[in-house]
C-alpha cells in the first residue's frame, strides 16, 4: 500500500501496515478493484503556520536547544526551554477566555489536528505527500484546496507531534473554541511534556467550560489484548483524578475512533472494551466510556454504525459542560517528566536566592514569576518549592525594612536611604514581573513610605535642635 501509483488500487485506509480483524479478504478484494486518481502534494519546510509562528517566537537560544534535541539538555537549558514555552502558552491561553471548549486529547498520531479540521467543517482529502528528495507518504490527509472553511491548525504526519502548544480554533457548528492539545505522553522530552501540561492547565483555567474528546487510533486501540481501551481508561482517568471523579462528568466525554478500515463497524470496535481483568472501581469507568464511543473517516466514508463529522459535532454541542475545568482537570506528567520538573523547579529557587543576596532585582523577580507559571502544572513539588520561595522573598524584604528602621533609629539617614531604595527595587520589579501580590508589596510599600515620612520627620527634628542648641549658644556668648 505504500508503493501505489497514482492510479493504483488504494487498500481500505492507507496508514502504517497492521491486522484487519474481521476483514475478509473477500471484501478487501473488492474494495481494491476501483481505481482512484490520488492527488500528490509536494511538501517543502512548513511556514506560515500558527505553530510554526510561535516557534519563530520563542528566543534564538530556545529554538537552538530544541533543534540540538533536549536528550542531552542541562539543567539551565531544560529551565530555559520550559519557562520561554510556559510564557508564551500562558499568553496564547487568552483566546479561549470566558468560552466553551472542545479539548481534544489523544496520543501523538491519532489524528488530533485532522480531527479538529474536519469538525470546523474543513473539507479533507487524501493525498500523497512528496517530500524534497524524492520521499514520498502515502495515504494521508490534508485540507482540500477548494474546502470552504480553510486550515484552522497544522496537520503533521509523522510520529513526532507537531502541536508546540495547545493550538486554538473556532467551531462556528459548535459555538465553541476546539483545544487541540499535545500528544499525551510528548515524544520531544519532558521539556515540552512539563510546558504543554502548565500551557493545557492555563487553558482550562480560563475556559467557561468544556467537552473531552478522546481520540484514539484503530492501530493503538487494536494493539495487543485490550492495551488500546485501557490506554484510554488511564488517561481519562488521569485527567479526572479518580475514577469517581471520570464517572460525574462522563455524558461530557466522547470517544473518537480513527483511522478505522471502512468495512469495519462499530461493534466489532468496541468489542475492544472488555472490562476482563479490570477493578471494581475501573470497570464502571470503561463500560460508560464505551457507550460514548463513535468512529470516523475524514472524508465521511463508513458503515451505517460510522458518524459523520457533522454528527459528532451536534453530539458535542448538546453534551453538557465540564463547569470550573481548570479545577476539576488534573496534570498528567511521567515519573521522568516530575523527576525533571522537580529539578528545574529546585534550579530556580536557587537562582532567586542568589538573586536576594547579590541584590539582583530584575533575576530575583524573573526566578519568582518562572516559579509561578510553572506552578500551573499544579505539581505538589512545584507548589511546595514555590510556597518556600515566596517565604524566604518575604522575609529577606522584611529584613531590608527593619535595617533601613534601624538605620533611622540610628540617625544614619544614608543608610537608611539606601535600604528603602534596595528595597523599592525589589519591589518595583516583582510587581512588572506580576508577583508583587505573592510577596506582599503592598505592606512593604506602606512599611517604605513610613520610614520615608519618618525620615523626613527625624531630619526636621533634628534641624530644629540643632537651630534651637546654635541659638541657646549664641545667647550664652551675648551674656
Amino acid at each position: 500500500p505504500h508503493s501505489f501509483s497514482s492510479r493504483a488500487p488504494l487498500p481500505l485506509y492507507l496508514h502504517e501496515p497492521a491486522p484487519f480483524p474481521k476483514v475478509t479478504a473477500a471484501v478487501v478484494k473488492a474494495a481494491a478493484t476501483a481505481p482512484a486518481v490520488v492527488k500528490v502534494v509536494r511538501v517543502d519546510v512548513a511556514s506560515g503556520s500558527p505553530q510554526s509562528e510561535l516557534y519563530a517566537s520563542l528566543p534564538p537560544d530556545v529554538q537552538g536547544i530544541i533543534g540540538r534535541g533536549l536528550g542531552c539538555a542541562s539543567v539551565d537549558e531544560s529551565l530555559k526551554v520550559v519557562t520561554a514555552c510556559v510564557k508564551l502558552g500562558v499568553e496564547h491561553a487568552a483566546e479561549v477566555d470566558g468560552k466553551t471548549a472542545v479539548m481534544v486529547v489523544g496520543n501523538t498520531g491519532a489524528g488530533k489536528s485532522t480531527f479538529v479540521n474536519g469538525l470546523a467543517g474543513c473539507k479533507l482529502e487524501m493525498v500523497t505527500l512528496e517530500y524534497a528528495g524524492g520521499k514520498t507518504k502515502t495515504g494521508v490527509f490534508v485540507v482540500a484546496d477548494d474546502s470552504p472553511v480553510p486550515s484552522c491548525m497544522d496537520i503533521g504526519h509523522s510520529s513526532v507531534s507537531q502541536t508546540f502548544i495547545p493550538d486554538f480554533a473556532p467551531l462556528a457548528t459548535i459555538g465553541a473554541v476546539a483545544i487541540d492539545c499535545p500528544g499525551f505522553v510528548d515524544n520531544r522530552g519532558a521539556e515540552i511534556s512539563i510546558a504543554n501540561a502548565a500551557n493545557i492547565k492555563a487553558a482550562m483555567a480560563h475556559a467557561a467550560g468544556v467537552v473531552l474528546v478522546v481520540l484514539v487510533d484503530y492501530f493503538t486501540l487494536f494493539a495487543g489484548r485490550n492495551d488500546g481501551a485501557r490506554e484510554i481508561l488511564e488517561m481519562v482517568v488521569g485527567l479526572f483524578g479518580t475514577p469517581e471523579g471520570a464517572l460525574i462528568y462522563v455524558e461530557s466525554i466522547h470517544v473518537v475512533v480513527s483511522k478505522v478500515p471502512v468495512a469495519m463497524e462499530l461493534a466489532v470496535v468496541k468489542e475492544k472494551f472488555a472490562l476482563d481483568g479490570l477493578s471494581p472501581r475501573m470497570a464502571p469507568v470503561l463500560e460508560a466510556l464505551a457507550d460514548r464511543v463513535c468512529v470516523f473517516h475524514p472524508e465521511d466514508k463508513g458503515g451505517a454504525s460510522w458518524s459523520t463529522l457533522a454528527a459528532i459535532a451536534a453530539a458535542i454541542k448538546a453534551s453538557p459542560t465540564v463547569a470550573d475545568p481548570g479545577r476539576v482537570f488534573k496534570t498528567m506528567l511521567s515519573i521522568a517528566d516530575e523527576a525533571k520538573l522537580r529539578a528545574m523547579v529546585e534550579s530556580l529557587l536557587e537562582l532567586l536566592l542568589a538573586a536576594l543576596v547579590g541584590k539582583d532585582h530584575a533575576g530575583a523577580a524573573e526566578a519568582l514569576g518562572d516559579m509561578t507559571r510553572l506552578d500551573l502544572v499544579d505539581h505538589v513539588a512545584v507548589t511546595r518549592l514555590l510556597d518556600s520561595a515566596r517565604e524566604r522573598v518575604s522575609d529577606t524584604l522584611s529584613t531590608r525594612c527593619y535595617q533601613a528602621q534601624a538605620a533611622l533609629l540610628g540617625d544614619r539617614f544614608d543608610d537608611a536611604a539606601a535600604g528603602v531604595g534596595d528595597l523599592r527595587a525589589f519591589l518595583g520589579a516583582f510587581a512588572a514581573a506580576g508577583v508583587g501580590g505573592q510577596v506582599g508589596c503592598m505592606e512593604l510599600s506602606a512599611r517604605a513610605d513610613g520610614i520615608d515620612a519618618t525620615t523626613v520627620d527625624r531630619k526636621a527634628e533634628l534641624a530644629r535642635r540643632t537651630q534651637q542648641e546654635e541659638v541657646a549658644q549664641g545667647t550664652a556668648a551675648a551674656l
